[in-house]
Formats: structure tokens, C-alpha cells, sequence
């Protein structure tokens, strides 16, 4: 009986969590540029409005709509996002993730383009950020901190400071779809053993992996490409990859045709452990390595 209790009171509990995370609607030609937990009531419930019925409470899912404009954030969480309009740019204090099931998803919509200039950070626990959406989400901020990332769809541009993903999986398409990871600045911290590019799909679809300034650190992974479909890395400018554990391109039993394809030409790729193993046991991938500048260097076990 008492395991019964226990499960029951289990289940109302992620209830409660479910139940709490509702979707909250802005716009700021009737919404303004504040942003805020619990005090401002520049919020609807529905979309297109109105905007005065509710404030955006506590780990909700905004939903941006409308008119773009530069939002202030006075450091709310959240448990996702959308953006359905141009011109969208949060700033301010920090934008804090919860942990709903399979993560907080930032979606951002095709043709539009959303920037989050703020810091973003964890509630605790195994917080995912998923990059949803066939858009283009930049994140500019001082610090990005969160467990796992996942770029599904779309474009995630990173140019901010310090992105730290502490464990878990960092992956450029986890889907069906086509993905693009972009870094022009900054430094990402990846302290996970699962750094891939094209983890799943058919096979017919490239998800690219751009570097052009910045560093990132993978020092515990092996850079994994064409895991399930098309996969290209550039390295250009003065960007640095750093890969811990070898470089592996067509890892999988699928028999379906893939290419990988490294492009240097500028920058550094550093492979500092682990072996290179080049199109896995599979007669139907193929790898492509084209150098016209930067630096390869190689200091694995074979």
C-alpha cells in the first residue's frame, strides 16, 4: 500500500509540473518591451491576443508573435519558446531553463531569425536545450550553461562568450531534418562523449558543423560524423576544434550512402587522442577530406 501512495503521489506530482507549463502569447506593439515573471500583465493566453490578460508567470512557454522588438528580460525561467516573428532580440538578466520532458525546446519558425542576447542558464538537473525549428536562433550572450544540446533543425549561430555543456550529448540533428551549428566567437566547454553531426535521418539531407573564430573544446569526445546521414565541418579562420577522443566518420550499421566531408582552411582542428577511423564498416560511406589552409594536427593512438 504505502508503494502505491508513493507512486500515486508520484504521478500527481509531474501532473502538477505539466499542468504549470502553459503557453503564454506576446507582442509587442500591444505587449511593450518588458519582460517579466510575475509582476507586468503584457501577456495573453491565446494567440493574437489580448495581451493584458495574464502575467508570464513561472516556467511557461513564450510565445512571440506580431511585432519584433528588443525585449527586456528581467530574469524569468522558462520551459521554451517560439518565435513566429521577425525582429525578436531578448537582453537583460538571465533567461533560466527548466527541465520539461526531452528539454525546453527554442523554436524558431522558417524564414525567421531571433536572437537571445541574455545569459541562459539551468534550474538544475538534466536541463536539454533543442534548437527546433527551420529559423535561425543566435545566442550572443556572456554565458550559455546547460547539460545537453541539440541543433534539430535550422540554424543555431553561437558568437557570445562562454556556451558550457557540461555532460550528455552534444548533436547537430538528432532528426529527420537538416541542421546547421555555426561559432564566430566565444569558447564552448563540451565535457560530454558524444559530439555528432548527422545522429540520425535517411541519409539524403547534410547537417554542417561551421567554425570560424572562437574555440571549441570536446576534450572527452570523439568527433562523430555521418552517424545516420550527410555530415560537413568547415574550419576556417582562426577557429579552433579541439577533440579528445578520435575522429570517426560513418559509425553505424545502416547500410544507407553517406558522405563526410572536413573542409580546413583555415584555423586549427586539434585531434589529441583516440583513433581516426574513417568510414566505419560500411561500403556505402565515403569521406572527404580537403585541406587548402589552417593546421590538422593529429596526436592519437593510431
Amino acid at each position: 500500500m504505502k508503494t502505491h501512495l508513493q507512486l500515486l503521489t508520484t504521478i500527481l506530482f509531474m501532473g502538477a509540473i505539466a499542468a504549470h507549463a502553459q503557453n503564454r502569447f506576446f507582442d509587442s506593439a500591444a505587449s511593450g518591451t518588458t519582460w517579466d515573471g510575475g509582476t507586468t500583465s503584457n501577456w495573453g493566453t491565446g494567440t493574437g491576443g489580448p495581451y493584458n490578460a495574464t502575467t508570464f508567470g513561472s516556467y511557461n512557454i513564450a510565445q512571440f508573435e506580431g511585432t519584433g522588438a528588443t525585449i527586456n528580460s528581467a530574469g524569468v525561467g522558462i520551459n521554451g519558446a517560439t518565435f513566429a516573428a521577425n525582429g525578436y532580440t531578448i537582453q537583460g538578466s538571465t533567461l533560466t531553463l527548466g527541465s520539461p520532458g526531452g528539454g525546453p525546446a527554442l523554436t524558431v519558425n522558417t524564414g525567421i531569425s531571433a536572437t537571445i542576447s541574455a545569459p541562459v542558464g539551468k534550474a538544475g538537473g538534466a536541463t536539454n536545450l533543442r534548437k527546433e525549428g527551420a529559423g535561425t536562433l543566435s545566442l550572443t550572450g556572456s554565458t550559455v550553461s546547460v547539460d545537453r544540446m541539440y541543433v534539430n533543425a535550422g540554424t543555431l549561430d553561437f558568437s557570445g562568450g562562454t556556451m558550457t555543456v557540461s555532460t550528455g550529448d552534444f548533436i547537430v540533428s538528432n532528426t529527420t531534418t537538416a541542421a546547421t551549428y555555426n561559432q564566430a566567437a566565444g569558447t564552448v566547454n563540451y565535457g560530454g562523449n558524444w559530439l555528432a553531426i548527422a545522429n540520425n535521418g535517411v541519409g539524403t539531407y547534410t547537417s554542417t558543423f561551421n567554425l570560424s573564430a572562437g574555440t571549441f573544446n570536446a576534450n572527452s569526445s570523439a568527433l562523430n560524423m555521418s552517424v545516420r546521414a550527410n555530415a560537413t565541418v568547415n574550419i576556417s579562420g582562426t577557429g579552433v576544434l579541439n577533440v579528445g577522443a578520435g575522429l570517426l566518420t560513418g559509425h553505424s550499421t545502416t547500410t544507407q550512402v553517406r558522405t563526410s566531408t572536413i573542409n580546413i582552411s583555415g584555423g586549427t582542428m586539434n585531434v589529441t587522442g583516440g583513433n581516426i577511423i574513417l568510414s566505419e564498416g560500411n561500403s556505402g560511406t565515403s569521406t572527404v577530406i580537403n585541406q587548402t589552409g589552417g593546421v590538422f594536427n593529429y596526436t592519437g593512438g593510431g
